[in-house]
């Protein structure tokens, strides 16, 4: 806000000179309900990004879509089965059906330790964004500590405000 200049008296002449204003405060304007409208959209955002993220890793990991993956492992494993039931004394077709089945083990178990791993990375993951949070709570405890004792000296806590909302917002990002 402004506020009038103390006037400057004008010796021998009737009334004040003014010169100007001046800043008396500055204050923020924000709207809590657009603030809390956007952290409930940047946390939505932040679950649907880390849950595309993770399941394009487990495509990947799927090979889904492809042709080498578990899915056409199992087409031809059943298409051996199917050939050996069309004819049962073709040792050419047991031997197929034999390398077939080794082949959708080796892939099934492979698949599963690297799902495995990413797992494991998740888990890493939430650890991580656990610390995060645990970190920008004991910061924003801080700060509204400070914040709390600046407006006990009568001034407006402008830029301590404005790191907190940086703070809450980078949380909603993290956790709803």
């Amino acid at each position: 806000s402004l506020k009038a200049k103390t006037p400057i008296d004008q010796q021998g002449a009737a009334g004040q000179l003014g010169v100007g204003v001046e800043v008396d405060e500055v204050r923020r304007i924000r709207d809590n309900l657009i603030d809390t409208q956007l952290r409930d959209q940047n946390s939505f955002s932040g679950f649907v990004n880390k849950l595309s993220e993770n399941l394009g890793r487990l495509q990947t990991i799927l090979n889904e879509p492809g042709e080498n993956n578990v899915r056409g492992a199992l087409d031809e494993f059943f298409q051996s089965l199917e050939d050996l039931n069309n004819q049962p004394d073709n040792t050419g077709v047991r031997i197929t059906l034999i390398e077939r089945a080794k082949s959708l083990a080796t892939l099934v178990n492979v698949t599963a330790k690297r799902i495995e791993d990413e797992r494991a990375n998740i888990n890493n993951e939430i650890s991580t964004s656990v610390d995060r949070v645990n970190s920008l709570a004991n910061s924003l405890g801080a700060i509204n500590i400070e914040i709390q004792k600046v407006r006990h000296t009568g001034q407006n806590p402008n830029d301590l405000m404005d790191a907190r909302d940086v703070m809450l917002d980078e949380l909603a990002e993290l956790v709803n």
